[in-house]
């Protein structure tokens, strides 16, 4: 999971997510990026 949530490969994620979706959804779609991003924090 470490690969899945560093910096580089977060951002890659987010923007072929944001490339795939319209603005609402992509606002979303960050937010549940930003809980994953402390549920995997809190994991470790």
């Amino acid at each position: 999971m470490g690969t899945l949530t560093n910096s580089r490969s977060y951002e890659q994620i987010l923007k072929i997510v944001g490339t795939l979706t319209n603005s609402r959804s992509y606002e979303q779609t960050l937010k549940l990026w930003e809980l994953l991003q402390i549920g995997f924090k809190n994991l470790e």
